[in-house]
């Protein structure tokens, strides 16, 4: 085989031969080259790779060189975590039947199977030296000294009580980074120990120099790109049969994609809106009869995108804006603003006025000035959440600052301006000024935005609903907004200030919604006035708040005196 045959950039070697990343390489070409009882992937062909997480490198690697030079149908990759390995064999914990479901299936669509075994060490393999072998494990190994880690420690209570509604015995589902392994496994053992058999560990959002995700976006084919995706259906159906909650880990990089390119960019972006497409009614399932949350923790790159100074700093602040150990004061505080505003509505208030207010002449400064009118099904809701059939109560986002609602779709006027970045398909927008014009819809010839302009009209432009609102948000007295950060992450962010979204609505906040089965509640949200006509998630955050927004409840007709909800960041009702 000559280096020629894997493109390697020659500039790469040097007296003493490839570096370590051509060496991987040269390692995954002949794999690859073996993989049918000695014979290569074939063109088109599926693959499924199964490994230790110590063979990230090696992974990844192998998923870029099967699209790029194999021209493979879909690479479809379970990495094995080696601590969570050895804490499932010391409780006896069993896999999730729908892993072997989902290799029964990858054999009856003739993928090739490469299982890197634990017997061998592909590393030395490779001719990588100690040192380039220490370098590479290094790279993929957290990087969070033992005292932050006891900083990050979970209460792992609360987490199961107030967060998951977790009952002992139960199936647990957990979605971490990699930087999140330490918590990841503290909430694995306690689960254990309170009886469950069945614990699935999915490590996302990877380092981004090892994102699982890129590859395909980057060399995978259409039909690639436009693969079902079965065992992201099989998963959900088992977790909704086990009545798994789902604790998801949220402190993700938030630059990541920055440097795949706008095409690869779009690829990822079409690629996630087609699995989600395929497995709609699925996941409309999952998050109405499953306990979930999305619980807020650093990592070192998130943290330092934030702006924080070190990541203990960024440790520190999180047991703060999560409300570590007060998580139950702070639901029955914000429920109590939730009753009251519920009750305005109940007097007949129906629009909330959002102003922007000149912090000198305490004035409104024209920046914002929107018009928001709910249906007349609308109600607010806030943390604090119930699955439909169980009744269990669960918080599904930690930390959660806001109380919202469903806007009309047709009647917004006014105008906006973002005090924070927003993200549209994942890519970040600044500087957004909006106006809504006829049936309150954003109207295209005034959108502006400093940064990404084009990203947000190509989003606005995907359909007519995309330009109407979805959500209304309250926010005021935000430890987040005490940080003085803008962490360019959705969940923190919009959690700091009063925001409102534009895309599709929640079912939650229209009264009755959630007794019907999926397409009578779509038919009677549309009839109300809901924007619900989009693929589920197309929702984006804009936020508008900041310690000097007015929010004012009216009653629409100019009958009643507005009733001010929000002035200098507190919530004055």
């Amino acid at each position: 085989m000559q280096i020629s045959d894997l493109g390697i950039n020659k500039t790469h070697l040097g007296i003493q031969g490839l570096n370590s990343a051509d060496k991987i390489e040269v390692m995954a070409m002949r794999l690859l080259r073996q993989v049918n009882d000695g014979k290569p992937l074939k063109d088109h062909q599926r693959l499924y790779i199964k490994a230790s997480s110590d063979y990230l490198p090696l992974v990844y690697k192998l998923e870029q060189v099967a699209y790029r030079v194999f021209g493979s149908d879909f690479v479809s990759i379970r990495l094995i975590e080696p601590e969570f390995e050895k804490l499932k064999a010391k409780y006896g914990g069993k896999d999730f039947d729908y892993h072997q479901e989902f290799e029964q299936h990858m054999k009856t669509k003739g993928a090739a199977v490469l299982e890197l075994s634990n017997d061998r060490n592909y590393f030395q393999e490779a001719n990588l030296s100690p040192r380039e072998t220490n370098e590479l494990k290094a790279s993929i190994q957290s990087d969070i000294d033992e005292q932050t880690k006891k900083i990050l420690e979970l209460d792992t209570d609360e987490v199961f009580e107030t967060c998951l509604g977790y009952e002992d015995g139960d199936a647990l589902y957990i979605e971490a980074a990699r930087d999140h392994m330490h918590q990841a496994l503290q909430v694995a053992e306690a689960a254990y120990q309170k009886g469950t058999q069945k614990i699935d560990l999915k490590i996302m959002d990877e380092l981004p120099r090892y994102d699982l995700r890129k590859p395909l976006a980057l060399y995978g084919s259409e039909h690639a790109r436009n693969e079902p995706d079965f065992i992201e259906g099989a998963r959900r159906k088992e977790y909704i049969k086990e009545g798994c909650p789902r604790l998801i880990f949220d402190g993700d990089h938030p630059y990541q994609f920055d440097g795949l390119g706008p095409s690869a960019h779009q690829n990822l972006s079409r690629r996630s809106s087609f699995v989600r497409g395929q497995i709609q009614d699925i996941m409309q399932e999952a998050l109405d009869e499953l306990p979930w949350c999305i619980y807020y923790s650093p990592t070192p790159l998130s943290a330092k995108a934030a702006g924080y100074t070190g990541f203990r700093e960024a440790a520190i602040h999180a047991a703060k804006i999560t409300r570590k150990g007060e998580l139950k004061a702070h639901i029955k505080k914000m429920q109590g603003i939730r009753d009251k505003i519920n009750s305005l509505l109940e007097q007949g208030y129906n629009t909330i006025h959002y102003q922007s207010m000149d912090p000198k002449t305490r004035q409104a400064d024209g920046k914002t000035d929107l018009y928001v009118e709910l249906t007349n099904l609308s109600q607010f809701v806030c943390m604090g959440s119930e699955t439909k059939n169980s009744k269990k109560k669960y918080t599904a986002n930690v930390p959660s600052e806001e109380t919202f609602s469903t806007p009309h779709r047709a009647k917004t006027r006014g105008k906006l301006c973002a005090t924070r970045p927003a993200f549209f398909d994942g890519k970040k927008v600044d500087g957004i000024e909006l106006e809504f014009g006829e049936d309150g819809k954003v109207d295209m010839s005034k959108v502006k935005a400093s940064t990404n302009e084009d990203v947000l009209i190509n989003w606005l432009n995907d359909s007519e609903e995309a330009k109407q609102l979805g959500e209304a948000a309250l926010v005021a007295g935000s430890q987040i907004f005490d940080t003085g950060l803008i962490f360019d992450n959705v969940l923190l962010d919009e959690n700091a200030t009063c925001h409102v979204a534009l895309g599709s609505c929640h079912k939650r906040t229209i009264k009755g919604a959630l007794d019907l089965d999926a397409a009578d509640a779509k038919n009677m949200m549309r009839e109300a006035g809901c924007n619900v006509d989009l693929p589920m998630l197309k929702h984006s955050d804009i936020m508008i708040g900041d310690q000097h927004m007015k929010v004012s409840l009216e009653d629409g007709e100019g009958d009643k005196e507005a009733k001010v909800l929000i002035e200098n960041n507190q919530f004055v009702i």
